[in-house]
């Protein structure tokens, strides 16, 4: 009788430790999920009015010297090749690049080229006046090429400017040239809204989620450019191309090719409260992978 019970009782200990492990392994798998979840935070780019900006995507030439439109005219809306997405502007639907930086970076994606001249410029939208231009040598594979302006530009609070990066496939015959081109403003922050921004310096992706929040594209696309190479943020990346209807491209390289020198032209802006002295313009070789 006594085996017996001691039997039963063993048997009662066996169910309940494995219905207590079966709870714990429950719980912890949820707990993960649940991290997991929390740990995604989605950005999506808000909505942004037509303000009169070009297109992102500048329509093709007749084809023949570097043809960039070649593949480009086989693409479908669908299509995640992006040797076939004709040259474009990384930016919002309205191609205005905001930022609250005063020097931002531009982003363009291109099709593959090999030892092609590129010339890039920033006028000030209403008088043309030219802030910055440049010259370069170009080789890359098809993916978005990211141009830094120098600390010597500074751009002003609340002005339009426009950038243009010019493919010359022929020097001899600009009608095969390839242009992308769109506009760049400088926005304000309020200093609590600049506090927030500092309070996120370790948390990137929740960062970049408030300057998605204050309308700010080039501080949003920086980080999460930064970023996309952890599977863990690639989420948000292809989430804030696919809030611009730039879903092609969530695959694209992203390559810091075009880091320009701080001695190209920069004209004297007077209304600048930083007195810039013109330099002489250079040419600069650079390569892309």
């Amino acid at each position: 009788m006594v085996r017996k019970n001691t039997s039963l009782t063993a048997k009662k200990l066996v169910v309940r430790l494995l219905t207590a492990i079966f709870i714990i392994s429950s719980l912890s798998t949820q707990s993960r999920a649940q991290l997991t979840q929390g740990y995604q935070v989605s950005i999506k780019f808000p909505p942004v009015a037509d303000r009169g900006a070009p297109e992102r995507t500048a329509p093709g030439g007749r084809r023949g010297g570097c043809d960039l439109d070649n593949l480009a005219q086989e693409a479908t809306p669908s299509d995640t090749n992006t040797s076939k997405i004709k040259i474009t502007a990384i930016a919002p639907i309205n191609n205005i690049t905001t930022s609250v930086a005063p020097n931002p970076s531009v982003y363009v994606h291109i099709p593959t080229i090999t030892d092609t001249q590129v010339k890039f410029s920033v006028l000030e939208q209403k008088t043309k006046t030219e802030v910055y231009n440049t010259n370069f040598l170009l080789s890359h594979t098809a993916g978005i090429v990211k141009v830094n302006l120098p600390e010597a530009v500074k751009l002003q609070p609340h002005k339009i400017y426009t950038w243009e990066f010019l493919v010359i496939c022929d020097p001899e015959d600009s009608s095969d040239d390839k242009l992308a081109r769109g506009w760049l403003e400088r926005i304000a922050i309020t200093s609590e809204q600049l506090e927030e921004v500092k309070q996120l310096q370790h948390k990137p992706i929740e960062q970049a989620k408030l300057y998605a929040k204050f309308g700010a594209w080039y501080e949003t696309l920086e980080i999460l450019a930064s970023l996309r190479e952890n599977p863990q943020s690639k989420t948000e990346w292809d989430e804030l191309l696919e809030s611009v209807k730039l879903q092609q491209l969530v695959n694209a390289s992203v390559t810091d090719c075009c880091k320009v020198p701080n001695s190209p032209t920069i004209p004297t802006n007077s209304n600048n409260s930083e007195k810039l002295k013109p330099t002489s313009a250079q040419n600069t070789e650079l390569r892309g992978n």
